[in-house]
């Protein structure tokens, strides 16, 4: 393992920032250029079926979706949902995106609008916590929008 591996296991292990704190950054970033970022179910979070191990990952996973909002959403609209049947926790977060142009750069993903869409370490990284949890993360991008969307067992199959 290299640094960055151990410099990975110090960050997993340290508590996250508060996820209203870092929605409320993102919120506050997206408000400056025209955007409303709406949010629904975040409480869930919080429920006594999410175990506490989980609900660190999900705060950090979460987290990221919003930082990548405030740093790459185009305007229109923003919004993070949050839902749960008691087995499982889904979360969707979608907004609109940049149209990427040559001239803008990006095409390939190193560093235009859209760069995080393409190769984002952030979602990465995210996507490497779902699936440590057992659950699904799916990206794409479709008419202008950008979705996210995830699921993470609560609890074990029988």
């Amino acid at each position: 393992a290299g640094a960055s591996a151990v410099g990975l296991d110090v960050l997993a292990s340290s508590a996250p920032r508060p996820l209203a704190e870092v929605v409320a950054e993102a919120r506050a970033v997206l408000a400056g250029r025209g955007i409303a970022l709406e949010t629904w179910g975040l409480e869930l979070l919080d429920s006594y079926a999410v175990p506490p191990g989980v609900r660190q990952q999900l705060v950090r996973i979460l987290s990221e979706l919003a930082s990548n909002m405030a740093s790459h959403a185009a305007p229109g609209s923003a919004r993070i949902v949050v839902e749960s049947d008691g087995r499982a926790l889904r979360a969707v977060a979608v907004n609109a995106v940049r149209t990427v142009t040559p001239e803008a750069g990006g095409a390939d993903g190193s560093g235009g609008p859209d760069g995080p869409a393409l190769a984002g370490l952030g979602l990465t990284g995210a996507r490497r916590r779902v699936e440590s949890l057992g659950g699904v993360f799916d990206v794409g991008r479709a008419q202008g929008r950008w979705t996210v969307v995830l699921s993470i067992p609560l609890r074990a199959a029988p």
